[in-house]
């Protein structure tokens, strides 16, 4: 099968063109069945990698780069005895373009098996030549750097292809920078060997750029334009892999009993959950507070000892977790799976924070899943909003109710809160959904205009009333809850008293104290109560 040399785009033609442009195959099978047919004598010429042609009557230089048909009439030239040949030094064409009579005088005859011999000689200059053998986790490493596509800038062709269904055929070629021969192109004594097996020397290269580079247009690709082309290829690559990556993501669970029942959601839907949101979780989820207390929030008690059993728990999560912390775990981002009782989601929220980003998700206990909705489209602006006291004067105590899920009982407030309020010396400020409901919260944007809102009702609180104390009552979905704990500024924040309801039977209780340092228990004495510094 007859193969000539590829023409290339005219984007990629080399500038500037070669001062004589190589013959290409077939014009080359031409020319020498002219000269035979004339019965000139053809002089083949070589310097290193490069050789030409002329004839006794046209000393004009033809570089070749013989291949089939033309190797082809060469022999056929080699065996009517009309073929001469010369080598010459390797800069002995630079600036030449007609052959001098030294040239002709030192030539000598060249035969078919000649012919052939060089042939394999001149091959060899640009494979591996008397250079060392590419090992075969270098070619792997050549080809993973290359992505299987051709390394000639603009090109691109995928080499891990062949458009040939009926038989084999090469179409990748692995091409020296330097060449491992020093009389290859771009080749010298003082590197070729030594870069020969050097992965970054070799460019992965389609059969139409391998020559260009190589065979037909040397002189216009240096080893500094091939470097630079290289090194562009493999950056690109690189850049273009990696986007297929998520972010890597630590799971981690904040579970408990919830109204005597325990809470366990699947762990293969939390890592779908988390794919979907294209992030990659890592292989096991955490759960930081699982722990072996009984739901009985009845008891004036139950959260001192929950308290004091989730101790170590709470400094592991905060050496864990607190990105100021020396040994803390460094991941791309968290994914917070929230489902326990409203005190620890604030207090789990607020060691977690905003140092880092953090996905939270909102259980759908009609689908019995952590994954978002796709059907579900963000809720309109304005969706949750403030109403605020009619007196906003500064005040030491303020009552803040977030309240999405449903309007909360006001009537089953602590007598201290109840008599605050109509004594006016408590405000009531209220987080508020337009239309309640305890899936609210179907999207993550929903999330993120519930934060804004949040943020709000703490810069009233904190910056308009001047208030000392929050209490908090939270009726809202858990991911809401924990968004609330997040925006807590450790050292910054005032006071939040945290309010528990364990079910419609009894009143709102203060569970917990959080401070800007620490937290603790909230109805037990001072000599009694169980505290933990956060940081």
């Amino acid at each position: 099968m007859t193969r000539s040399a590829p023409a290339l785009p005219v984007a990629l033609q080399p500038h500037p063109t070669p001062p004589v442009e190589t013959m290409t195959d077939d014009k080359l099978a031409r020319w020498l069945t002219e000269r035979r047919a004339a019965g000139a004598t053809v002089f083949l010429v070589a310097a290193g990698h490069r050789c030409a042609l002329f004839d006794e009557d046209d000393r004009s230089l033809r570089p070749i780069d013989p291949n089939d048909d033309g190797i082809a009439t060469l022999r056929a030239i080699a065996t009517a005895k009309c073929l001469r040949h010369a080598s010459l030094p390797a800069n002995a064409f630079d600036g030449i373009t007609q052959a001098p009579d030294a040239w002709v005088g030192a030539a000598t005859p060249m035969t078919a098996k000649d012919l052939k011999a060089w042939c394999k000689i001149r091959n060899g200059l640009f494979d591996e030549g008397r250079g060392k053998r590419l090992t075969e986790r270098a070619v792997q490493l050549i080809w993973h750097e290359a992505g299987g596509r051709c390394m000639f800038e603009g090109c691109g062709l995928d080499l891990g292809r062949t458009p040939l269904t009926t038989r084999l055929s090469q179409i990748a070629y692995l091409a020296h920078i330097v060449a491992a021969d020093k009389d290859g192109p771009r080749g010298n004594a003082a590197s070729s060997f030594q870069l020969s097996d050097d992965p970054e020397n070799i460019m992965l290269m389609c059969d139409a750029h391998h020559r260009l580079i190589d065979r037909i247009d040397v002189e216009s690709f240096p080893a500094v334009r091939l470097q630079a082309m290289r090194k562009k290829h493999v950056d690109l690559v690189r850049q273009r892999l990696d986007a297929l990556a998520y972010p890597q993501t630590q799971g981690i669970a904040f579970l408990g009993n919830i109204a005597g029942v325990p809470s366990a959601p699947s762990e293969r839907d939390m890592c779908d959950a988390m794919l979907d949101a294209q992030l990659s979780p890592l292989p096991t989820i955490a759960y930081p507070l699982r722990g072996t207390h009984r739901d009985d929030r009845v008891s004036a008690t139950f959260w001192r000892h929950l308290l004091r059993e989730h101790t170590p728990d709470l400094r592991e999560l905060v050496r864990r977790f607190d990105g100021s912390h020396p040994t803390a775990e460094r991941h791309e981002a968290l994914s917070v799976f929230p489902l326990t009782a409203v005190p620890l989601l604030v207090l789990c929220g607020r060691i977690i924070g905003e140092a880092r980003p953090v996905n939270v998700f909102q259980f759908d206990p009609e689908r019995a899943s952590f994954r978002w909705d796709p059907s579900h489209t963000p809720q309109a602006p304005n969706a949750f909003f403030l109403t605020l006291p009619a007196d906003t004067s500064p005040c030491s105590d303020v009552l803040l109710t977030i309240e999405l899920t449903a309007e909360p009982d006001l009537s089953a407030l602590p007598h201290d809160l109840t008599q605050g309020l109509a004594a006016g010396s408590l405000r009531h400020v209220r987080l508020r959904a337009k239309l309640p409901d305890g899936r609210c919260i179907r999207h993550p944007d929903d999330l993120t205009q519930f934060s804004q809102v949040a943020r709000q009702a703490l810069a009233v609180v904190q910056d308009t009333l001047r208030a000392q104390r929050i209490h908090l009552i939270g009726v809202s979905p858990a991911s809401t809850l924990f968004r609330y704990g997040q925006l807590l500024r450790p050292g910054h924040h005032c006071t939040h008293v945290l309010y528990d309801r364990a079910d419609r039977a009894h009143l709102f209780r203060a569970a917990l104290v959080l401070t800007g340092q620490t937290v603790a228990d909230a109805l037990s004495s001072d000599d009694e109560r169980s505290m933990f510094t956060l940081r």
